[in-house]
């Protein structure tokens, strides 16, 4: 029987779309370190197209594009992970409450995860940043709490088909503790989804945080992709790389990640054979 990295890395799309993402990780760490430009200096004449003394050209305010796109790799990402963490734990614990006990608690929790679902996502994060004032952190926050939802009703519909088998109520008869039930013996058989839906998150996550940086809501003192195409789009006639580059790096990163998350659902999947 072939391990899950071994039925993972055997689907080869899959093992370059890890490969990418990998490269675009070390880029968004040491690439500020392996390519010390500020991204805010005026280095050069505005305009100057990529492929000359730059990589990436310059802007409309003569900045590297490059330093840019390295600067706000980090930004978009760390955005996408801390805001997707936050959203799978926080919709992880509904999820497992309102599954595992059912009754009166699965109704509120349920109709309180509706509610949230009736708002459109978008809109709703847009809200939330203008409320709590653009930056990087409202954003973060933004994105976590339009995300939680879907996770909530997976882990919600996962808990309540575990929670009449034999191993659980094996554990209620010797007394176990309902936190050790929960976390110990029922939560480990559900990871699979879970983490197949926590990959997919991340993408929607930088599609969400690209979109709110590009409405201009976000930190101005920091590069992301969004923030980005959305400075360079009024030139995207005269200077068509100010959007092309960083929206390039987003379809890409987006890719992948969607290409990882199908290859992680088809290697977890026991069903699968090999």
């Amino acid at each position: 029987m072939s391990t899950t990295a071994e039925r993972f890395f055997r689907n080869k799309t899959a093992a370059a779309a890890t490969l990418v993402i990998g490269l675009i990780a070390v880029v968004a760490v040491a690439g500020p370190f392996l390519y010390p430009h500020d991204p805010f200096a005026v280095l050069a004449k505005p305009f100057e197209p990529p492929f000359g003394t730059y990589p990436l050209g310059t802007d409309v305010l003569g900045r590297d594009v490059a330093a840019g796109l390295i600067y706000g790799a980090r930004t978009s990402l760390t955005i996408a992970l801390v805001a997707s963490l936050a959203a799978l734990l926080a919709g992880t614990l509904v999820g497992a409450v309102s599954g595992y006990y059912g009754g009166i608690v699965d109704d509120v929790l349920m109709r309180c995860t509706e509610f949230f679902q009736t708002i459109p996502t978008f809109l709703f994060a847009v809200v939330i940043v203008a409320v709590l004032t653009p930056s990087i952190t409202s954003i973060a926050i933004g994105v976590a709490f339009v995300s939680w939802p879907p996770v909530a009703r997976l882990v919600r519909a996962e808990f309540m088909s575990m929670r009449e088998r034999e191993f659980v109520r094996a554990a209620e008869c010797l007394g176990a503790p309902d936190r050790q039930i929960l976390f110990q013996h029922i939560l480990p058989n559900c990871l699979a989804p879970i983490i197949v839906m926590g990959s997919l998150m991340v993408a929607q996550a930088i599609l969400l945080e690209s979109a709110l940086s590009f409405l201009g809501l976000s930190d101005g003192s920091t590069f992301s992709w969004g923030y980005m195409i959305g400075a360079g789009r009024t030139f995207l006639r005269s200077a068509w790389w100010l959007c092309t580059i960083p929206g390039l790096a987003i379809l890409i990163t987006v890719l992948c990640i969607n290409i990882i998350g199908e290859a992680l659902n088809d290697a977890l999947n026991p069903l699968l054979k090999d």
